[in-house]
């Protein structure tokens, strides 16, 4: 009895490391050398504005990691780049909520670029959501400031489109 109380003790430690082993293992998995490959194509496409070829491939990677911010910002890009503006607006409303101002996009990253407020507050603008689109250009216009002045001064100007749309409804409802 004495000898197998032994060798329980022996092995508990080999198995508590070989389930350690397993578990990180399982977790680096998440990015299999084809995650990685699918991930880098889809930017490449998605940058070279080629959108309706990258968004097939951004909803395979939803599918692979759901609920990451980052998959959730590039789909709301390609969205809003072929003509489903409306459609992009789930997607970015879910990146918003997780920013990261010091992103760096590579296939692990799991915020969303700050750029994400510009382009849903495009997505309220085209839904007629004049005060959401203002809130989160003004967002988008408090980062810019200090890191691109010309996306600020963009920013600037859709939020002041934003309140002349809006002025338009309200005296035109008027009459």
């Amino acid at each position: 009895m004495k000898t197998s109380i032994n060798l329980a003790k022996r092995i508990a430690p080999l198995a508590i490391f070989a389930i350690a082993i397993l578990i990180s293992t399982n977790s680096y998995s998440q990015f299999s050398r084809k995650y990685i490959k699918m991930y880098q194509n889809a930017v490449y496409l998605t940058w070279d504005e080629e959108f309706v070829d990258a968004l097939p491939i951004w909803n395979k990677i939803d599918s692979l990691n759901p609920d990451n911010p980052n998959v959730h910002f590039y789909i709301g890009v390609c969205l809003m780049n072929t003509g489903e503006k409306l459609k992009a607006l789930p997607y970015l409303e879910e990146a918003s909520k997780s920013t990261e101002i010091e992103y760096n996009g590579d296939y692990k990253e799991s915020f969303a670029p700050f750029q994400v407020y510009y382009y849903l507050g495009h997505a309220y603008e085209v839904g007629g959501a004049f005060e959401y689109a203002i809130q989160n250009y003004e967002k988008f216009s408090d980062f810019a400031i200090e890191h691109d002045k010309k996306q600020y001064k963009k920013a600037v100007k859709k939020i002041a489109d934003c309140n002349s749309a809006r002025q338009y409804l309200v005296t035109s409802a008027g009459n």
